[in-house]
């Protein structure tokens, strides 16, 4: 009854949404009454597949596939091979020590899910603290490539027959439709693509039957996504993955009609969607920078099969993709670190990419082949798995070139930025043009960067189902560097579900300026209507300081919080905040310095500091300058047109995350042993 509640919320809220959740309604009813006969009998045997698309065995695989042959001399890939032999997973930042596989469990918390048709499947469970996204990660066999690529180093059978053993394991406990693993097309398309890609690594070495298992799968996947595509009017990252795998599995086959059908209506699609999905000057519309990037993946990679079949996208599509990689460039400061705004999974296609999944550069690497352009080379960031994608041959023909980045406006982002200046500040949409889903309440929040260190940072997401208390703080307004009114979200986040939220703020720039003397910025939104939200940025370039000044149209309790990068480390010196000795955040009156929750990518959770201010006004100034500067007294008048800025007495003030939450959410942590479980 509860959840028929909610979608009629949902209905009322986005009535475009009935003739699609009537849709899906009445194919998982159908689904449920088949499921029955599925969970009890194998849907298609061997013998049937060859029969239904006249399969010959390897003859009827496309020999051009992603990667290109290179001798890769990767000692990581290497050692990450080698874990996988130990049984050693890293699974979104933890890590697992496995004797044996169980591709149902969720080794955090131990909820193993059953085997019965995916139409059945719970599987967002908070009170069991279960995240369904433990055992997805692993399934989606990113690691048989770290296999297949060092089996091509070494020729060492050990990788080889690790790689047969858990595939056959995998097919053996995952009959088509039935178990976790089957509930989520997105899900399903990755896994394909790993699977196509390690087969062709493999392939000299796998016997006809091998074969035929292997492909018998790929076309259940296939099958299983173009049933069921991840559909709604404002589409996202699962349906550009779904199609995506329809593509590279469509490519997989030669001369079958149902597969080819997909890849062509793949193409279609993604034709259609990267001019939906994307804006002209290359912004993703999920408001979230970790989605861009992987957004950018699925796009790129499916250009590059595209060019290995001699099949082309159009120019369109190209420019577009450009301009993608473009804003890539923009948003990640000399750090290398692309700032937290927005939802961060740690989503990836392929585990071919840096590590770090916060560094986004090496996608700048391979587009500065595909584009030939010298700035993507000069800022990006060129490994030894590259080459399974470019040549390096064709990466060293391009040019360098020496450059500063300047400020630019882009959809819903502001970067005013020099050869020493990072400041990124979003302001736009809450995403998928007011559907929202993996965007925060981070309307007129900024994040800020001096040469090669971040300073202010958005805190992250740690998670999305398995403690929804958290995943809430964390996408807050108050846990973002922007103004908290009246003790209030600036759009309403509906507790029950990890994605929802109102659409309140309609934010929008104002104005913006950048010239030689000076950038400006002014952003308003309207979460607290009739109250409006106005902040003004104000760069001066000749004394380097920034000025930031909040005001409201009318008198109201207001808060302020900045967060400090965990690296930083401050003092406090009455009303100024100095970080590393180098800059300082000056103050209308004192402010307080509190702990506060701090993750680095999904799964990890960890505290650093916050400075808060707290006063009732309608207005609050707040200037961030170098410590080398002469540091001029606060100014209490805005503009003559304002009225003056009350201070508030110095008086104690409760912190904005208690001391005892973050004790408690980080004892949690340690109880749950993020560092290495056995199982």
């Amino acid at each position: 009854m509860e959840d028929f509640k909610r979608i009629l919320e949902r209905v009322k809220k986005n009535p475009e949404t009935i003739p699609m959740k009537s849709f899906r309604f009445l194919k998982k009813k159908y689904s449920q009454l088949q499921a029955n006969k599925r969970e009890t009998k194998e849907f298609l045997s061997n013998e049937d597949f060859k029969i239904k698309t006249n399969f010959k065995g390897k003859e009827s695989i496309n020999e051009q596939h992603l990667f290109l042959t290179a001798e890769l001399k990767d000692t990581k890939n290497q050692e990450n091979a080698e874990n996988i032999l130990k049984g050693r997973y890293d699974l979104l930042g933890k890590q697992y020590i496995l004797t044996e596989i169980n591709w149902h469990k969720d080794f955090n918390s131990g909820k193993v899910w059953e085997k019965k048709h995916f139409s059945k499947i719970e599987y967002d469970l908070p009170y069991e603290n279960a995240d369904k996204k433990i055992p997805w990660e692993l399934n989606k066999c990113q690691h048989f490539v770290n296999l297949a690529l060092a089996f091509e180093q070494t020729k060492d059978k050990r990788f080889l027959e690790e790689y047969k053993k858990q595939t056959e394991s995998w097919i053996k406990e995952n009959t088509y439709e039935i178990g976790i693993n089957w509930v989520t097309p997105m899900e399903c398309a990755i896994r394909a693509i790993n699977w196509i890609e390690a087969y062709h690594l493999f392939k000299e070495e796998l016997s006809e039957d091998f074969t035929l298992n292997i492909a018998k799968q790929l076309y259940l996947h296939g099958r299983f996504i173009r049933n069921n595509l991840e559909w709604s009017p404002k589409k996202e990252n699962h349906y550009l993955s779904d199609i995506m795998g329809l593509f590279f599995i469509g490519n997989f086959f030669k001369e079958i009609k149902e597969t080819n059908s997909w890849k062509k209506f793949a193409q279609k699609e993604l034709e259609k969607e990267i001019l939906k999905q994307v804006s002209e000057d290359g912004v993703n519309y999920e408001a979230s920078l970790n989605y861009h990037r992987l957004v950018t993946e699925i796009f790129l990679l499916s250009y590059i099969l595209a060019k290995r079949n001699n099949n082309t996208f159009s120019e369109s599509y190209k420019n577009r993709l450009e301009k993608m990689c473009e804003f890539i460039m923009y948003y990640t400061p000399e750090s290398g670190k692309a700032p937290a705004i927005g939802d961060t999974d740690n989503g990836r296609i392929l585990h071919i990419w840096d590590e770090d999944t916060n560094d986004h550069r090496d996608l700048l690497a391979i587009a500065s082949v595909l584009f030939h352009r010298a700035d993507f080379k000069t800022l990006g960031k060129f490994h030894e798995k590259m080459q399974l994608l470019v040549s390096q041959e064709e990466y060293l023909k391009e040019d360098l070139q020496t450059f500063d980045l300047d400020s630019k406006a882009f959809t819903d982002y502001y970067l005013i930025r020099n050869k020493e200046l990072f400041l990124l500040i979003h302001c736009g949409d809450i995403g998928r043009k007011g559907f929202g889903g993996h965007g925060h309440n981070d309307q007129l929040s900024f994040v800020l960067s001096l040469k090669e260190k971040d300073y202010l940072i958005d805190p992250g997401t740690y998670c999305y189902t398995s403690d929804k208390k958290t995943r809430h703080l964390l996408r807050s307004t108050r846990y973002h560097n922007t103004l908290v009114v009246n003790n209030k979200e600036q759009n309403i986040i509906q507790e029950e579900t990890p994605f929802n939220m109102e659409n309140q703020t309609n934010a929008f720039c104002f104005q913006w300026q950048s010239d030689k003397i000076q950038d400006i910025f002014i952003g308003k939104h309207f979460a607290y209507a009739p109250n409006i939200i106005t902040r003004e940025i104000h760069y001066e370039k000749s004394k380097k300081e920034i000025t930031i000044t909040d005001r409201l149209k009318e008198e109201a309790d207001i808060e302020l919080n900045f967060y400090i990068h965990p690296q930083r480390k401050i003092r406090k010196e009455n009303n100024k905040v100095i970080i590393d000795e180098e800059l300082v955040i000056e103050c209308e009156f004192e402010p307080f310095i509190n702990k506060c929750l701090y993750s680095r990518e999904y799964g990890h959770l960890g505290e650093t500091n916050c400075i808060t201010l707290k006063k009732k006004g309608n207005a609050l100034l707040t200037k961030i300058y170098p410590l080398q500067r002469k540091e001029d007294s606060l100014i209490k008048i805005i503009h003559e047109e304002s009225p003056p800025i009350k201070e508030t007495p110095k008086k104690e003030e409760k912190q904005i995350t208690p001391k005892k939450t973050v004790k408690k959410a980080l004892k949690k942590k340690e109880e749950k042993n993020l560092e290495e479980e056995y199982y």
